[in-house]
């Protein structure tokens, strides 16, 4: 009985069994200190596993490309014209497919901290470290950490150590913007277009956050601003 001849099966192409290669990171840097952002854009282009694929000096072209691309990563300031970095920071939070944030400010004090923690920072590093813990972070967040620079490290620890919610827990994100504009010396009118409301809306945050923080005036406040680092003294200039 004559038997059916068996084809011989075609062995895969290289090219179909090849694993697929991860795609690099895409991140985008909101940075408005121009020399500090290229500084930044240099380091990370020789990282193999990081693409930079934007950068931004506030939130604006960050979030129209949000709407037509993917971003796995946004490296961003606290310390930004317009809109705070907390705010953007909380606006990337109730997108439905946010990217993951990490936070790369010259401030790290117990307030920016814990309050960057509560609104969904994956890592925070001071700017006074290595750039090689921009790299670090990148790391962790792939893995699903969270990752923090030496000094805000020791800030979290501290807080936990005293086991208590800080005085600055009692602040909103809008009430920390309008703070830190009014310590920069902006009038409540200004601040009031900038941030879409009333300049009555703003006399209210204002005497809402003297009488949370149990301050006698806006002397008082502008100095607690100063205390928490929302504003820059005289000899405070670092990008």
């Amino acid at each position: 009985m004559p038997t059916t001849p068996t084809v011989p099966t075609a062995a895969p192409h290289p090219a179909a069994t090849k694993p697929t290669k991860p795609h690099p990171m895409r991140v985008w840097i909101v940075e408005d200190h121009q020399l500090f952002c290229e500084l930044l854009i240099d380091y990370l282009k020789a990282a193999a596993h990081v693409e930079v694929v934007g950068t931004s000096v506030d939130q604006a072209p960050l979030f129209r490309e949000l709407g037509t691309r993917e971003i796995d990563v946004v490296v961003l300031d606290l310390n930004l014209q317009g809109a705070g970095g907390m705010r953007v920071l909380e606006e990337l939070g109730k997108l439905p497919k946010a990217p993951q944030v990490v936070i790369l400010s010259a401030t790290a004090t117990e307030h920016s901290v814990n309050l960057a923690v509560r609104l969904g920072a994956r890592a925070y590093i001071d700017k006074g470290a290595s750039l090689n813990e921009l790299l670090l972070a990148f790391e962790q967040i792939a893995q699903g950490g969270v990752y923090f620079s030496d000094l805000p490290r020791r800030v979290l620890i501290d807080l936990a150590a005293r086991r208590g919610r800080v005085e600055e827990d009692k602040v909103t994100v809008r009430e920390t913007e309008v703070l830190a504009r009014l310590a920069r010396g902006e009038a409540i009118k200004e601040v009031a277009g900038d941030i879409g409301v009333s300049k009555w809306a703003v006399y209210r945050i204002r005497n809402e956050l003297r009488r949370k923080l149990e301050l006698a005036d806006d002397k008082e406040l502008i100095e607690y601003a100063l205390k928490i680092g929302l504003a820059e003294g005289p000899a405070d200039h670092a990008p």
